[in-house]
């Protein structure tokens, strides 16, 4: 299959866009000359046909007049409607080319951001220019909770990483529905039903349906009387009696639902907002057929409830008479309309209501879904991860999220209940390869491509990290504290979380060498007889003498290389075996001859 360039993409669709803009600017003003010559013609044909002359022919002309008016009124809505997608479509494009630029448009996912997670914090899953801010396209609420939900879980079931794998590549070549769905919410708040109670109102069905039922029976029977006796020529005193009557008491029973059911009424009203906002969504997905498992799901769902919603559609219809005071005391005092709107919204909640939770929870999936499907699309050289029964399999491991460069080397293997020792320089690459390697573990559980040429891990496998240990003087608490705090967490962790891949950078810096040497010796000794499997980045070249003391098969000693040079040369090659140079006293022994 060809690759498709992002850029190249995104700047031929602005390009189309702008040209179709200029076509329908030219209808636009085609249709706006034809509603003035036509609405001029209904009114100069009126008023020749009332003040000049009585022939016929001039009210036929007024009428037609009038009625293509109308035709091209309605055409020029549709164009105008028209003319806002596509100019939200440019702006979605746009935006594309920014993310793809670097400078990212969407929420951040801050209010996700917690020190306390297993490794969300160490490796930027949240916040300004983190992998959720650069993957995050959702249109509501509930998306942005399920893609953040999403990022912050690995080893979850082989079977839903391989649907989400599915649908996602589906999606990931659904390019004209994936900005359409964007589109629905440029311009927007992000949709959400938050602050929103979904609960039953407490009203009496059977008595409103009695009251509406009395009041229409009555002001029927005696309006259709009074045009009888009309035409009988007969009084029409006692009809017209019962008729004002009727208006009156249904005018009373409005005023007095109103004040006692103005809160219900709004709480209803707003709901049906609310709840009108997954419209869209759910007519866009229903145009489009779909061959993957999950993706036939949503599917299903949103078929079950578009009916629904519709039906919502035609009682929000109604609440729109509130809108104009005049129709909406003539339609209460004809038709008892609060009263009416208010019960045929409880009968549909009586049936909708509870599954409501369920349409938000599979709009909350696609919206996801579509933003890591965006995410595969911008980035078309990535591999789909494959499965492996035991342990990690990667080779050539980089991510943009975290370098320009590439960090590539021989294959690297991360058996379970054995530990890699990495040593290398200062700024060679040891902190980017373990988050590289952390990065496409959380985009393979996703069912995202991962920046790797292969890369196959085993499902089951758990994530926890300690790359960022922060103290906290408010509270007391030190470095050294935090760190071991830390650590103490990633064992718990473990040892309820089997199998779990432990990935630690420098551990112990809060405390001297000869005791930061001595205490990693002992934990890692402890990983060991625990059968831990963990990634440990150090400085201390007295750790890698494990894997002589206990062998291959419990510990294996990896290397970032660097030539000595000026400028010093960074491989950024990772290597089997122990590092030999360092950059710390050469470059500053340099730095200082400079100073002289």
């Amino acid at each position: 299959m060809v690759k498709i360039n992002p850029n190249d993409f995104y700047n031929n669709k602005i390009r189309n866009c702008k040209k179709s803009l200029k076509q329908i600017e030219q209808k636009t003003s085609i249709f706006l000359y034809c509603k003035l010559l036509f609405f001029a013609l209904f009114v100069a044909s009126f008023v020749v046909w009332i003040y000049y002359s009585k022939d016929n022919m001039f009210w036929l002309y007024g009428t037609i007049g009038f009625m293509i008016y109308i035709l091209f009124m309605h055409l020029d809505s549709r164009v105008i409607e028209k003319q806002r997608f596509i100019k939200k479509q440019v702006i979605v494009l746009s935006n594309e080319l920014r993310n793809l630029s670097g400078i990212f448009t969407y929420d951040d996912g801050s209010k996700y951001i917690s020190s306390n997670h297993p490794f969300t914090f160490d490796i930027d899953i949240f916040g300004q220019g983190s992998l959720f801010h650069r993957i995050n396209r959702t249109i509501t609420v509930e998306g942005a909770n399920k893609l953040a939900k999403t990022l912050s879980n690995v080893g979850i079931d082989k079977e839903k990483i391989q649907q989400r794998q599915a649908a996602i590549s589906e999606l990931t070549h659904l390019t004209e529905f994936r900005i359409s769905f964007q589109c629905i919410g440029e311009g927007n708040k992000p949709i959400g039903y938050n602050n929103i109670v979904i609960e039953p109102e407490k009203l009496n069905i059977s008595l409103l349906k009695w009251i509406v039922r009395i009041s229409w029976c009555v002001t029927a029977i005696a309006f259709f009387t009074l045009v009888i006796i009309t035409f009988l020529n007969i009084s029409t005193v006692v009809p017209l009696t019962i008729l004002m009557i009727s208006i009156c008491i249904n005018g009373m029973f409005s005023i007095y639902f109103f004040y006692r059911s103005g809160k219900i009424i709004n709480r209803i009203d707003s709901l049906i907002k609310c709840v009108l906002q997954y419209s869209p969504v759910l007519e866009l997905y229903s145009k489009n057929n779909f061959d993957s498992k999950l993706l036939n799901e949503i599917k299903a769902e949103f078929t079950e409830q578009k009916k629904s919603v519709l039906k919502l559609r035609h009682i929000n219809e109604l609440f729109h008479f509130r809108n104009n005071a005049i129709l909406w005391v003539l339609a209460n005092c004809l038709f008892i309309l609060d009263i009416y709107a208010v019960l045929k919204f409880l009968l549909w909640e009586k049936q909708n209501l509870s599954k409501l939770p369920q349409l938000f929870t599979s709009v909350a999936h696609l919206d996801a879904l579509v933003s890591l499907a965006n995410y595969n699309f911008n980035h078309p050289n990535t591999t789909l991860p494959q499965f492996t029964e035991k342990g990690i399999d990667a080779q050539c491991v980089y991510h943009p999220f975290i370098m320009t460069r590439n960090i590539v080397g021989n294959d690297y293997v991360q058996e379970e209940n054995s530990i890699s020792i990495i040593t290398g320089a200062n700024m060679s690459g040891k902190s980017t390869f373990l988050r590289a390697i952390a990065l496409n573990l959380i985009l393979s559980n996703a069912g995202c491509k991962v920046f790797a040429e292969k890369f196959a891990f085993n499902p089951q496998i758990k994530l926890f990290t300690s790359m960022r240990t922060q103290d906290n003087i408010t509270i007391g608490k030190s470095y050294f504290n935090a760190e071991i705090d830390r650590l103490s967490h990633a064992i718990d962790y473990n040892l309820s979380n089997y199998p779990t891949l432990l990935i630690l950078d420098e551990v112990l810096k809060g405390t001297n060498s000869e005791d930061k040497l001595q205490g990693t010796l002992e934990l890692l000794d402890f990983f060991s007889k625990q059968g831990f499997m963990a990634i440990v980045a150090t400085h201390d070249i007295g750790v890698t003498l494990l894997e002589k003391e206990y062998g291959e098969s419990k510990f294996k000693n990896y290397c970032f290389e660097i030539e000595l040079n000026n400028p010093i040369v960074y491989t950024y090659k990772l290597f089997r075996g122990i590092c030999k140079n360092r950059n710390a006293s050469y470059i500053l022994s340099h730095m200082l001859s400079t100073k002289k």
